[in-house]
């Protein structure tokens, strides 16, 4: 497949609404990093517990990044439209305070792309947040294009952002999603301390 260039791409993220929930890994020792890459096979339900948030959100935030869950919904629209390179795990999700109404898996992502290229992303400094100083970050996510596999959904070989493409994007878009944070490869910024 030709490669669409990077402008077709986008990190994907929960986005950290206010009230959204968030969980937390119980008692297991498995590699978070190779989980969420699907890199490890997972054959036993994985416990989670909710930490914090109140609202069943489809893009779920764990406390140990980079795993995340989602919505049975989320699960349904991409089998749906037959987008590739993710994949899930079963979870058991326990809340001490909520009555869950959604159901929920553990997702992975099986696409690939080569290795992050640093020195083709921009050293820039941004805007201070209230009350901070300005800071230092670089700015595009790029690797060598011949590298990716075609997938709709991809990680670099060495670390764990979700990448997603164009098309991904617009259905979990159109379909109102929520939680879901999307930034175009080449406006996505990173802090010197995680090149």
């Amino acid at each position: 497949m030709k490669f669409p260039g990077f402008d077709h791409f986008f990190v994907l993220s929960p986005a950290f609404q206010a009230s959204a929930i968030h969980v937390r890994p119980i008692d297991f020792s498995e590699n978070p990093f190779s989980i969420a890459r699907a890199e490890h096979r997972i054959d036993a339900p994985l416990s989670f517990e909710i930490s914090s948030g109140t609202s069943e959100v489809d893009l779920v935030a764990s406390e140990d990044p980079p795993l995340c869950l989602f919505s049975s919904e989320m699960k349904l629209l991409l089998q749906q439209h037959d987008l590739t390179g993710w994949e899930t795990f079963p979870i058991k999700l326990v809340s001490r305070t909520l009555n869950l109404t959604r159901h929920y898996e553990g997702f992975t992502v099986s696409g690939r792309c080569g290795k992050v290229q640093n020195h083709r992303s921009t050293k820039v400094t941004c805007l201070p947040p209230p009350g901070g100083r300005s800071y230092q970050a670089y700015k595009g996510l790029f690797f060598e294009e011949m590298s990716w596999d075609g997938t709709d959904i991809f990680m670099p070989e060495d670390v764990s952002y979700i990448i997603v493409s164009a098309r991904t994007q617009a259905i979990l878009v159109e379909e109102r999603l929520s939680n879901l944070d999307f930034i175009r490869l080449p406006d996505f910024e990173r802090l010197p301390s995680e090149l």
